[in-house]
């Protein structure tokens, strides 16, 4: 093996000098937070300075330094082969910085699980990484290839991995606002040659981070954390980047995040070319963030590195995470939108921590946590007031409120103001562009105002998060884009999401293709049983094809599976019962929504649709009137909704329409 000398038959170097080299790698600020990569190399070192020297096979290391068992199959689990690839990459990064005075170097040749020394020659020019080894000049390395240099089909695995800062990334016109940041990283001294990335790469998922603390109550942060990922690398436009709902599917399958295998394959069924994993860990004075960026063609490890948090400072490890993942990656230098920047979230840490914990709350979807998402979103505001993305949470908790839980007037009115408040501080945030044009949509009853919100980058994507069956409202505001075109684009990032399947569902009901509809909504309900958005689906689905005894089956399921029952599921019953001339059991649904409206906000839309199912005109047009004072949300679906076709002919009809279109919400 030329250029390398094996420990064992090394004449020059004897077993205490090599036992001193490995010493002080193993003491060393790269190794001491890498127990893994210290057993291992520990392992390589002791069988190769054994007399006489063992080989070691793969099978072997797998039990004795990974606690692998007999069932151990290489060719399913990746462990060996990827913990060998950080190995090396942390060798490489401790010469290049600590141990840059270093004589003998230990290295593990790629092809086995030898280690190996040999003698760095100073003198000689060779490039950082890319040392020429005893015996040879620099002369002699010319015009030959170092098996070790990256090359294009080897993702960046000759790139530096582990704790250094990169400099501002200015080419790319990303602005990573670093305020107060107290990280326990450090400079580097050099920098290697930058390996090749296939453009598949630039394909990431971002898996769950996991809670190590040993505290459930700081499960909010890590979810938090990923969350703030996704949310802010996603504006990177050639980066295709694995939507939350998609890469949450994998909470479990990740219970061992640096489990490289089981990310592997994680990233294979979404495909995607790089996944990253990360864990969250306390020791008994500071918090850590350690993340590891993987390539899924061949589990080259591009990130491993372990972010200290000081002072509670999340904000400064994320933003350091996303520039060490944008440098990884290689994105192109002119990826980022004009006007749009990655950056820290806020100058408060205290105020991040507030948005974490009221974004973990606000994802169950109930009105009890929304409104504690609320209170901590109104903290995070109060501690930063330019904290933009709190503000377009407190108006998206609001909107959520209104349209499905409580009095839209109780709660749109907010959510207008902290929406327009948000884009002071942000004009580019689409986020509150997406509420604002959902107001416009379903309470102001302006299509013109909404499609000019939806022109925002972002807008309709996080519209469509917040109600279900907006594809079609957006279309119908004269979007030039095909609502399935944008859908097809959304689920290329959240393959084999139930909501944008049901989407799908709207989108064909509402153009009267039924059977496409069912198709789709039926889709959603194997992909979700959970939902209650797939039941409505099928069920108004069947009435509008004439199907109604299956029509109400299928909407009495959802209840009897979970013992609750949504009042748009409530109401879509009643309006199948009246459809198929069952008038007392209409009545008693309507008699049903009167008793709980006694607790909580019942929207008076719902009764009109079951008096429009009997051809109850007068008790119909008197609760579409109800409807249009309180604001309803779903007053927009009278200018698309097949239910009111009977209607469209009567003169209260029209009037009610012109109403809406001409009247000002407040």
């Amino acid at each position: 093996m030329q250029g390398f000398w094996m420990l064992a038959f090394n004449a020059t170097v004897d077993h205490t000098e090599a036992r001193l080299a490995l010493e002080r790698v193993l003491s060393s600020r790269v190794f001491t937070r890498a127990e893994r990569s210290r057993r291992f190399l520990r392992y390589l070192m002791d069988a190769a300075l054994s007399q006489p020297p063992v080989t070691v096979k793969e099978f072997t290391i797998a039990m004795d330094v990974f606690d692998r068992d007999a069932s151990y199959d290489p060719s399913i689990d990746a462990t060996v082969r990827v913990e060998a690839s950080r190995l090396r990459a942390r060798l490489r990064e401790y010469y290049d910085d600590e141990g840059r005075d270093e004589t003998l170097i230990i290295e593990v040749p790629k092809g086995g699980y030898t280690a190996v020394l040999r003698t760095r020659q100073t003198s000689s020019p060779a490039l950082p990484g890319q040392p020429v080894a005893a015996g040879q000049s620099a002369s002699a390395n010319q015009g030959q290839e170092d098996p070790r240099a990256p090359t294009p089909e080897a993702i960046m695995a000759a790139r530096e991995v582990g704790p250094r800062r990169r400099p501002w990334i200015a080419a790319c016109g990303f602005l990573l606002v670093l305020a107060g940041v107290a990280m326990g990283v450090r400079a580097s001294r050099g920098r290697k040659p930058q390996g090749a990335i296939k453009p598949a790469t630039l394909s990431l998922a971002i898996l769950p981070i996991v809670n190590r603390t040993g505290d459930p109550k700081l499960d909010y942060l890590c979810d938090g954390l990923t969350d703030d990922l996704i949310r802010q690398l996603s504006q990177i436009p050639s980066l295709k980047l694995i939507a939350r709902t998609a890469a949450f599917r994998y909470r479990q399958s990740t219970a061992n995040p640096l489990e490289a295998g089981k990310a592997l394959e994680a990233g294979r069924a979404l495909k995607v070319g790089a996944v990253m994993t990360g864990e969250l860990r306390r020791t008994t004075d500071h918090l850590s963030l350690v993340a590891e960026l993987s390539d899924v063609a061949d589990g080259t490890v591009l990130l491993d590195r372990e972010y200290i948090v000081e002072n509670q400072d999340l904000r400064s490890a994320q933003a350091e995470l996303q520039r060490d993942l944008i440098a990884k990656l290689h994105v192109e230098s002119s990826a980022l939108d004009p006007g749009r920047s990655l950056r820290s979230v806020t100058v408060n840490p205290q105020a991040y921590q507030e948005f974490l914990q009221g974004d973990s709350l606000a994802r169950s979807g109930e009105p009890g946590d929304l409104h504690q998402a609320l209170s901590h979103f109104e903290r995070a505001v109060s501690l930063d007031p330019q904290f933009d993305l709190a503000w377009s949470a407190i108006a998206g908790e609001h909107l959520l409120l209104g349209l499905y839980f409580e009095a839209p007037r109780d709660h749109i009115p907010q959510a207008r103001l902290y929406a327009e408040r948000a884009l002071k501080i942000n004009p580019s945030l689409g986020e509150a562009h997406g509420s604002l044009g959902l107001i416009h949509l379903v309470y102001d009853w302006k299509p013109a105002a909404a499609e000019a919100e939806m022109t925002a980058a972002g807008a309709e994507e996080a519209a469509m998060s917040t109600l279900s069956c907006t594809a079609h409202l957006i279309e119908g505001a004269g979007k030039p884009r095909a609502a399935e075109e944008l859908l097809s684009r959304m689920l290329t990032y959240d393959p084999g999401s139930a909501s944008l399947i049901a989407e799908l569902g709207c989108v064909n009901y509402y153009r009267g293709d039924y059977s496409a509809a069912l198709r789709h909504y039926r889709q959603a309900l194997a992909a979700d049983p959970r939902s209650p958005v797939p039941y409505w689906g099928i069920g108004k689905t069947l009435v509008a094809q004439h199907n109604y005894a299956e029509a109400i089956t299928v909407l009495t399921t959802f209840k009897q599976k979970n013992g609750f029952e949504p009042p748009l599921l409530t109401a879509e019953r009643g309006y199948a019962l009246g459809s198929s001339g069952r008038r007392h059991d209409a009545l008693a649904v309507v008699q049903e929504l009167a008793e709980r409206g006694k607790h909580s906000f019942i929207d008076p839309y719902f009764v009109a649709i079951i008096y429009a199912s009997m051809n109850d005109r007068e008790e119909a047009f008197a609760w579409l009137d109800k409807a249009f004072e309180a604001r309803s949300t779903f007053m927009i679906s009278l200018l698309s909704e097949p239910k009111w076709e009977p209607l469209r002919s009567d003169p209260r009809f029209q009037k009610l329409i012109l109403r809406m279109l001409d009247s000002k919400a407040d």
